[in-house]
């Protein structure tokens, strides 16, 4: 029998699509731990015990096998399209995730563009805006003296916009190799990425055409669409479809919420749950909308790819950069493919609006940032020089940052929301710990020695770098707000 929260639907029911619809929301409940006994795992993060990658030639040839995978973020995917071919059987699907977080032990050997690799370890990977295709086919098969659906074909193609690499231990343990072979790789992922895909999506197309056949292979079509003996002859194909769309893609989409969204220009047409709604009479506003900015700030942290707002734990950013011409420090360049651990613990300690005037000032306080980043700096440290290129660790603890903003209300699809025109981001940070590694062209002595004096006089360095680095975030923050606000418009959070 069919486990009591699925709600059964029969072929002949006039509302046969609402039926498929509340079969799938009472499922909804249960996906967080997963269904053991439909072999549907948890959706976040998915965990799958061992995918093996045998790519015997070419430019890259490897031998590798990654075990204890947890990939978070496959539930947060937004469906662009649909197409249901009643003729062939076939459902062709795409889709788009905006960020995978990959994290498993892998064990590897062979080249990658004539650079020999071999290790074993752990390994990290972030995978952003991926665009994937997927295409499946089903049949009926008789097993046990009943019908059921099989998945014959399962066909993927992605593509992935970027992506950044780290596996410990290469080279038995050996770090500058080991690090030099990270760089390179992420240095030359893309070339990377198209010598394995076709591996790649082949594998991934039989993890999901498995786990569809665990489904139907289990349970006849008579169980799942209550479809009489004189039926299954003349059974109509759109079921077969529809069932191969719940079983594949739509049982990840449930995981999000279902308000309501205007497509078309992306904005919320209904309050989403973690919305505070506040209105502009309120004496305590200021105290509404900082209570409205903790109530975001998960919901945010996860991304909400229904409207295209990209996930912030962590938080990608392309470039941050730091020009200082004069003074004790005198420095240019910039750290870039930055990854931020964090941004999700952080807490508004104030917001001050004053719709009249146009202004937005807020106060947020971060436990801890844990940066990791590539760097190319020049310059002097007080009395040191500092020059070189590599790899960037910092974390940055106890800042307590304020942001100042202009704003003002236009209008999308004839809807107001805030936008931020202008932004002044200034900060204090409690502690500082930063390792740059190569500097110097990899001159240990030296970069022990400039490393060690950025730690002692981190409260120096970073009064003086402070303006520098509040610019750059000033235009990050900007862009990050008004991704958000550009779809939720104040009809729905700050009421007349």
């Amino acid at each position: 029998f069919l486990a009591s929260f699925f709600k059964v639907c029969s072929r002949s029911d006039p509302n046969l699509n609402d039926c498929i619809k509340e079969s799938v929301e009472q499922i909804r409940p249960h996906l967080e731990d997963g269904i053991p006994e439909f072999g549907i795992p948890r959706c976040e993060p998915l965990k799958i015990p061992e995918v093996s990658i045998d790519q015997g030639s070419g430019p890259v040839s490897l031998k590798s096998t990654f075990k204890n995978i947890e990939i978070h973020g496959p539930s947060k995917f937004g469906l662009k399209s649909v197409r249901i071919d009643l003729d062939k059987n076939k459902v062709k699907i795409k889709l788009w995730i905006p960020n995978l977080l990959l994290q498993g032990d892998y064990s590897m050997e062979g080249r990658i563009l004539m650079m020999p690799i071999v290790g074993n370890g752990k390994c990290t990977g972030n995978y952003s805006n991926i665009e994937a295709t997927i295409v499946s086919q089903a049949e009926k098969i008789r097993k046990d003296g009943q019908l059921h659906y099989n998945v014959t074909d399962f066909f993927v193609e992605f593509s992935i916009g970027s992506a950044t690499v780290h596996l410990d231990n290469l080279f038995n343990g050996d770090k500058v190799l080991g690090e030099a072979m990270n760089l390179f790789i992420n240095d030359n992922w893309k070339n990377v990425a198209n010598e394995i895909k076709p591996v790649l999506e082949e594998t991934i197309a039989d993890i999901f055409k498995r786990f569809c056949n665990k489904i139907f292979h289990k349970y006849p079509i008579n169980v799942l669409l209550l479809i009489s003996n004189k039926l299954f002859q003349n059974m109509n194909q759109l079921n077969v479809s529809v069932v191969l769309l719940v079983c594949a893609f739509l049982l990840p989409i449930i995981c999000r919420g279902d308000t309501k969204i205007d497509t078309r220009n992306l904005l919320y047409l209904e309050n989403p749950p973690w919305l505070k709604v506040c209105k502009r009479s309120d004496p305590n506003l200021n105290s509404c909308i900082n209570e409205m900015f903790k109530n975001m700030f998960p919901s945010l942290a996860t991304g909400i790819p229904e409207v295209k707002i990209q996930r912030f734990e962590p938080l990608h950013l392309d470039r941050v950069s730091v020009s200082k011409g004069s003074g004790p420090i005198v420095l240019a360049g910039s750290l870039y493919n930055l990854t931020v651990f964090g941004p999700s613990n952080a807490t508004p300690t104030y917001n001050e609006i004053d719709i009249k005037a146009g202004t937005l000032n807020s106060g947020i306080f971060l436990p801890l940032l844990d940066i990791k980043s590539l760097y190319n700096l020049k310059g002097k440290i007080l009395v040191l020089p500092l020059v070189g290129e590599g790899i960037c660790h910092l974390k940055l603890s106890e800042v307590d940052t304020k942001v100042v903003s202009k704003i003002s209300f236009p209008k999308i699809a004839g809807r107001e929301i805030l936008k931020i025109n202008q932004m002044k981001v200034t900060f204090t940070v409690g502690d500082m710990n930063v390792e740059l590694k190569n500097l110097f062209n990899g001159n240990k002595v030296l970069g022990q020695t400039v490393n060690s004096f950025l730690n002692k006089n981190s409260a120096e360095v970073i009064s003086e770098l402070s303006e520098s680095i509040g610019d750059s975030l000033a235009i990050i923050f900007t862009d990050l707000m008004n991704e958000v606000f550009s779809k939720i418009p104040t009809d729905l959070w700050l009421l007349e």
